[in-house]
Formats: C-alpha cells, structure tokens, sequence
C-alpha cells in the first residue's frame, strides 16, 4: 500500500495527487467501492470523480496481478532468473 503525505506532495508529485490517492483508499474494500466521497448513492457522485477512481482501480489491478515465474528449457522454475528479475525491481542490477 502506498503511504499519502500531505502538504507539498512527496517525490515531486502534487499535493492533490495524494489527495485523490487518499480518497481512493478510503473509498475501497475487497468488496470494491463502499465509501464514496459525496453523500448519496454512486448516481449523486460527480461523474468525473467515479471514472477516475474505476480508472486507478484499473491501474492497480495491473501493478498488483500476479507475475508467472520464469522457466528454464526443462520446463521448472528458474530461480536464478526469478531472483535477478526481483532484484532488478529493487534497483540491484545482477
């Protein structure tokens, strides 16, 4: 899970970024949408606003999916490749 910092932003990025970042967390569950910034039901909210969080729902689904492991030419998991993509993630080139 991303942490939200308020004030000027984090890393470069807008404070009103974080802000719709922490709309978005606040507003889902594991049964999708429960809480919704307007009061009222999903038609009281701004059209703009809901497209928007579909739109970082969608975003996260494809960052968060899981990832096939590499295999070798015997058709078994190659851990050497495994771990060297891992580490490639965390910023270590092997």
């Amino acid at each position: 899970m991303l942490a939200v910092h308020k004030g000027q932003g984090h890393l470069g990025v807008p404070a009103w970024c974080w802000s719709m970042l922490q709309i978005f967390r606040i507003s889902r569950s594991d049964m999708g949408f429960t809480v919704l910034p307007d009061p009222g039901g999903v038609l009281d909210q701004s059209s703009a606003m809901m497209e928007a969080l579909q739109l970082m729902a969608a975003f996260e689904s494809k960052i968060t999916a899981p990832k096939a492991p590499p295999y070798n030419d015997d058709g078994e998991v190659d851990l050497v490749e495994q771990n060297r993509i891992a580490a490639k993630s965390w910023g270590v080139d092997l």
